[in-house]
């Protein structure tokens, strides 16, 4: 699979670590000292055909791909 085509799923990767989870808390906290990396996350925008427009992003896009590995550990039984 090209790495582009999974930048859509590690987006929905993040976006559910960040949503509460059934205790209410979010799966995925940033810490005031990874300031960058949520600032980097509000920079994710799409051009006018819904493609993420790839600049400034290498914080997010490590983010992704972290949630991304876990997302694939967790399918293995291991998160």
């Amino acid at each position: 699979i090209p790495a582009r085509k999974m930048v859509e799923p590690g987006i929905d990767h993040v976006s559910d670590r960040l949503k509460p989870g059934p205790d209410g808390r979010p799966n995925l906290l940033i810490c005031r000292s990874a300031l960058p990396v949520a600032v980097d996350l509000e920079r994710y925008r799409r051009n006018d055909r819904g493609e993420v427009i790839k600049e400034a992003d290498h914080l997010a896009d490590t983010l992704r791909y972290l949630c991304t590995y876990l997302k694939l550990c967790a399918g293995m039984g291991a998160t």
